[in-house]
């Protein structure tokens, strides 16, 4: 039998800190909206002080994308490990199919997703993410191929469409308010793209 290691306390400590923050917040931004939110708000409905929520949060934009950025850091892990099996296509398959499987199966987890849409701030931060997601592909399918990144024109442009897709994938169903097709959207569009600029 595998044993794993038990959080310590001060870890669990801090996850719980980090989430009663980030559901304090929610609540309010789905209260008042995100520019009537304040970060003093926050901390008074999470019980702490405000110089509490700043050790854990930046800004109030930083946990209204918590979710975004967690994300990424992951999908940056899965491509940096160096005993993985997948391409560089497939983990961002993999990558996209779960999380936006799990907004799909969620009328809340929508809702977060339609409201970072919806608040021109937090719209304009989450596309500064996708330009990292976009970055971080391109780098790795040069890597893949072969290739030098900065002269690899190839492996920027399907890493462009792939990001691309992702977003209109997301901004169509939060336009037509449905989650119902929006995994299903996102990976027919990464399979177009894959058609179009086929593996070298």
């Amino acid at each position: 039998m595998v044993m794993t290691e038990k959080p310590s306390l001060r870890s669990r400590k801090t996850a719980q800190t980090r989430e009663a923050i980030v559901t304090s917040a929610q609540a309010l931004f789905k209260r008042q909206g995100f520019d009537a939110t304040t970060l003093d708000q926050i901390a008074e409905g999470a019980n702490f002080h405000k110089q509490t929520v700043l050790r854990y949060f930046n800004t109030k934009e930083e946990i209204a994308l918590r979710g975004q950025n967690a994300a990424l850091k992951v999908f940056e892990e899965e491509l940096s490990d160096p005993d993985r099996k997948l391409s560089v296509i497939e983990i961002w398959r993999e990558h996209v199919s779960y999380y936006m499987g799990n907004v799909t199966r969620s009328p809340e987890l929508f809702r977060r997703h339609k409201f970072v849409f919806s608040t021109q701030r937090l719209y304009a931060l989450s596309l500064m993410i996708l330009v990292k997601y976009e970055a971080l592909i391109g780098r790795a399918l040069s890597r893949e191929a072969g290739v030098d990144p900065e002269d690899d024109v190839y492996s920027t442009s399907l890493a462009a469409m792939l990001v691309f897709g992702y977003r209109k994938a997301n901004e169509l169903a939060v336009t037509r308010d449905s989650r119902e097709d929006l995994q299903r959207l996102c990976l027919e569009l990464i399979d177009f793209a894959v058609e179009k600029f086929p593996a070298r």
